[in-house]
C-alpha cells in the first residue's frame, strides 16, 4: 500500500499527517509528463543558452568554489520550471519538486544529470524539496538585483544592517541579467510559433502595467516592522488617472481607512480618495504582440515578449521603455505601439523619445486635462499630437473638449459634429517638407503658404506627439484593437481558469528575481498555449494562409425583437397541458 502513494517504496501512511495529505500525494505521484514533452523542453532551454550563464553568474557571487556537488544543472531546473508552469499552471517549489523526483520518467532524470537516492546514511528518505529549495535560491543570488533581505520579519531600523553590500554598478548589472533571462525565455516561445506566422508580425506592440499580487503582507508607514518582502510595495486603484499618486498615498494610509470610504486630514481640507482596490505586490510591464489588420481578422496569436516587475506605479514610463527595447532589440521589429494614458502622460525623455529612436510609432489617447493645444513652435500649434497652423479656428481646437464635456454643459456636440470639426482640421494641417537623420522635422503650412517654414526638433511636442489624426476612425480603430489586446491578455493571464498569474498561491518564493523568473515561466506556459490554440482554431483564407477571426460586439438588438409573437385562441384550446412537476413547452 505505502508504495502507492510514494514512487521510491519508503513512505509509510502512518508517517503521512493526515489521509487528505496521502491522497493528494498520490494523486501527484500518479501524474506522468511524456517523454516527449521532456525533450522538447530541454531543446528550447537548450537554444536560449540561459543555463550556462545562470551557473558562470552563480559562480561568480559565491564566496568560494567548495561546497557539495550541485544535485542538479541550471539547465534541468529551468527545464522543470517550465515543466511544471505548462502541465500544472502553478511554478512551487513542491511542484517543482513532484516534476523532477516523480512525474518524469527514469529515463528523462538520467539524461538530465539528476542525482537521486533512495536511502540517505541513516536509512531516511533524502529531502528533494530542500535540494531543490536550495538549488533554485543559488541561483537566483546572481541574478538578484535587490540588496534586501526576505523571508523574515524584521524592525525597519534593522534592515539596512540585514541587507547584501551592493554598490550601484552591481545593481544595474543584475538588473540586466534578470531582463536578459526573462526575455530569452518568453523570446523563446515567440521562437516556438511557426516560421510562417512569426512572418505576419509587423512588430506592433501594446504596452501597460499590470499588477500582480504576492504571497506576502504589507505593512503601514508607521509602523516598526518591515515587511517580509521589501522588494514589493502598496497598489491602490481609484478613479484618478494617476497609479504613481495612488501608490504613493496607499504607502502612508491604514489598512483599516483604505477603500472605506473618503478620509479627511488634519486640516479639513485635503481627502484621500475611495480606493476600489488594494493590495501589497509588485507591478508587471507587459509588452504585447498587436496585429495591424484592424478589420476583424488575427494572422497570428498574440503573444507577451516582454515584462519587467517593479513596484506598483513607480517608473512607468522607464519600465515601458524597457520592455520595447528589449523586444525591439531581439526580433529587429518595430512597429506601431500603443499604450494607456499613464504612458502619454509620461516624462518624455523616459518613455516618448527613447522609443521613437527605436523606430516605434505611437498610439496615443490623452487625459481630459491635456485635449486641445498642447504645445506651441513658431507659428504652429500642436493639437490632440499633430501639428497644425495656429490660424485654425478655436472651435477646432477645442472640438474633443466640447465632445467629451458633460451632458448638461453648453458647448456639448455629438459625434457626428465632432467628427466634422476633425475633418475640418485637415485644411489647417501643418505639411511635412523633411524629415532629418537627428528627428527633427520641417513644416510647410498649407492654409498659410506665405508664412515660412518651421523647423520642430526631436523634443519638441514630443510628449503627445503622435502621427495618425486622433479621433479619426483609423485612429480609434489601431488603438482600440491594441488596448483591447492588451487588455484582453491580462484578464485571461490571470484568471485563475488559465495562467493564474494574480494567484499568488501558485507562486510563493519572494523578491523580485524569483517572482521575474515565476511569472515569467507562466507567461511562457500561455504564450504556447496561445499558438496551440490559434493553430487549432484557424482555417485557411482564399490566399492560402492560416487566419482567425476575432470575435466582435455583440450585435445590439431592437427591442421589438422581444415582443411575444401572437396566438390564435384556437392554438390555446389545443395546447396540451402539462402535468404536474414537468415544466411547459418553451
Amino acid at each position: 500500500m505505502s508504495a502507492t502513494f510514494d514512487p521510491f517504496g519508503n513512505a509509510d501512511l502512518d508517517a503521512l499527517d493526515s489521509v487528505e495529505d496521502a491522497v493528494e500525494r498520490a494523486v501527484r505521484v500518479a501524474i506522468s509528463i511524456d517523454d516527449a514533452a521532456v525533450e522538447r523542453t530541454i531543446k528550447i532551454v537548450d537554444k536560449s543558452g540561459i543555463g550556462p550563464d545562470l551557473e558562470r553568474w552563480e559562480a561568480e557571487d559565491q564566496k568560494s568554489l567548495g561546497g557539495r556537488p550541485k544535485p542538479f544543472s541550471a539547465d534541468t531546473f529551468l527545464v522543470v520550471l517550465l515543466l511544471a508552469a505548462w502541465v500544472h499552471g502553478r511554478v512551487n517549489d513542491s511542484t517543482i519538486c513532484d516534476v523532477l523526483y516523480r512525474q518524469i520518467s527514469d529515463k528523462m532524470r538520467a539524461k538530465l544529470g539528476v542525482r537521486t537516492g533512495n536511502i540517505g546514511r541513516h536509512e531516511t528518505t533524502p529531502d528533494y524539496y530542500r535540494r531543490l529549495n536550495h538549488r533554485a535560491n543559488s541561483l537566483l543570488n546572481g541574478i538578484d538585483p535587490s540588496p534586501m533581505r526576505k523571508n523574515r520579519v524584521v524592525l525597519k531600523k534593522d534592515l539596512p544592517s540585514r541587507s547584501r553590500n551592493l554598490t550601484p554598478e552591481q545593481i544595474a548589472e543584475r538588473i540586466d541579467r534578470l531582463e536578459s533571462v526573462v526575455h530569452r525565455i518568453l523570446y523563446a516561445s515567440y521562437m516556438s510559433m511557426p516560421k510562417s506566422l512569426r512572418k505576419k508580425w509587423k512588430g506592433g506592440l501594446a504596452v501597460d502595467g499590470t499588477p500582480i499580487r504576492q504571497f506576502t503582507r504589507g505593512t503601514k508607514k508607521a509602523s516598526k516592522w518591515a515587511p517580509c518582502d521589501p522588494d514589493c510595495a502598496w497598489y491602490a486603484r481609484s478613479g484618478d488617472d494617476d497609479p504613481a499618486k495612488h501608490a504613493k498615498a496607499a504607502a502612508g494610509l491604514p489598512i483599516a481607512n483604505v477603500g472605506a470610504g473618503a478620509a479627511r486630514g488634519a486640516d479639513e481640507k485635503e481627502r484621500t480618495p475611495n480606493y476600489k482596490k488594494v493590495f501589497f505586490g509588485m507591478e508587471a510591464t507587459l509588452a504585447i504582440m498587436c496585429g495591424d489588420d484592424t478589420g476583424g481578422t488575427a494572422y497570428h496569436p498574440n503573444l507577451v515578449l516582454g515584462m519587467v516587475m517593479d513596484e506598483p506605479g513607480f517608473r512607468i514610463g522607464q519600465n515601458g521603455t524597457r520592455v520595447a527595447a528589449h523586444v525591439a532589440r531581439r526580433t529587429g521589429l518595430n512597429g506601431w505601439l500603443a499604450g494607456d494614458r499613464a504612458y502619454s502622460h509620461a516624462k518624455p525623455e523616459n518613455f516618448q523619445l527613447p522609443t521613437r529612436a527605436l523606430g516605434y510609432h505611437h498610439v496615443f489617447d490623452y487625459q481630459k486635462t491635456e485635449l486641445g493645444r498642447q504645445a506651441t513652435f513658431g507659428h504652429a500649434i500642436q493639437v490632440e499630437g499633430r501639428w497644425y497652423c495656429d490660424c485654425m479656428p478655436e472651435v477646432l481646437i477645442e472640438a474633443t473638449r466640447d465632445y467629451r464635456a458633460e451632458p448638461d454643459a453648453k458647448n456639448k456636440i455629438d459625434r457626428a459634429a465632432w467628427q466634422a470639426r476633425l475633418i475640418r482640421r485637415r485644411d489647417h494641417a501643418m505639411r511635412v517638407k523633411e524629415l532629418r537623420p537627428d528627428g527633427s522635422m520641417r513644416l510647410v503650412s498649407r492654409c498659410c503658404p506665405k508664412k515660412p517654414s518651421v523647423t520642430i526638433p526631436a523634443d519638441g511636442g514630443a510628449k503627445f506627439y503622435q502621427e495618425l489624426e486622433f479621433g479619426m476612425p483609423e485612429h480609434q480603430s489601431r488603438y482600440a484593437l491594441m488596448r483591447n489586446t492588451n487588455e484582453g491578455f491580462n484578464g485571461t493571464a490571470k484568471d485563475g481558469a488559465y495562467t493564474g498569474l494574480d494567484q499568488p498561491t501558485r507562486r510563493r518564493k519572494r523578491g523580485i528575481a524569483a517572482q521575474s523568473l515565476l511569472c515569467a515561466a507562466l507567461l511562457f506556459a500561455e504564450n504556447m498555449r496561445r499558438i496551440i490554440s490559434f493553430e487549432d482554431k484557424a482555417t485557411a483564407d482564399e490566399n492560402g494562409e492560416l487566419a482567425k477571426k476575432r470575435l466582435g460586439r455583440p450585435k445590439r438588438r431592437d427591442l421589438s425583437e422581444f415582443l411575444p409573437s401572437t396566438t390564435s385562441a384556437k392554438a390555446l384550446k389545443k395546447a396540451p397541458v402539462p402535468r404536474y412537476g414537468e415544466p411547459p413547452d418553451g
